[in-house]
């Protein structure tokens, strides 16, 4: 290439007087400008947003915690609380003693409970509803005259 001619990527038409050079350039500044508004406006929210929901979908389970309150005078012996994918064993909560578990349900679930006393064996049937994503707190309450009552609610 001499002085006068064309650098790469451009075309010199023949021509004796007029030396016409057509240069490639792509088109991404000119389409940069018109999407760039349309991107800030709407697609980067868009894609933020549909980001933060597939992070939140595969969001690993939190625990539920589950208080048990023995408010009888008599010892809960061999006590099995279960639900949606879990069973937890107690061996002995004693008369007026709180008991906490850490619990991780299947999916929706209620709470159940069984447990002997004075030989006796109850079944509380599930009671309750909570899930493994929000994390709640149960609040089992065994009554002096040994029935359940099982309360949650989300933290």
């Amino acid at each position: 290439m001499g002085a006068g001619s064309p650098g790469p990527g451009a075309f010199s038409g023949a021509s004796d007087s007029l030396t016409v050079l057509i240069y490639t350039t792509a088109p991404w500044p000119a389409l940069a400008a018109i999407l760039f508004p349309v991107m800030t406006r709407w697609l980067l929210p868009s894609l933020l947003a549909a980001l933060i929901a597939a992070i939140l979908a595969v969001a690993p389970p939190r625990n539920s915690t589950v208080w048990i309150h023995n408010r009888s005078d008599r010892t809960l012996e061999s006590v099995i609380v279960w639900g949606a994918g879990f069973l937890e064993t107690i061996p002995r909560i004693g008369a007026g003693e709180r008991v906490l578990l850490q619990v991780l349900p299947r999916g929706e679930s209620g709470l159940g409970l069984t447990f002997a006393a004075d030989a006796e064996i109850h079944e509380v049937a599930q009671q309750g509803r909570f899930g493994p994503v929000a994390g709640y707190s149960v609040q089992v309450d065994v009554a002096p005259d040994l029935g359940v009552h099982v309360k949650t609610r989300r933290r």
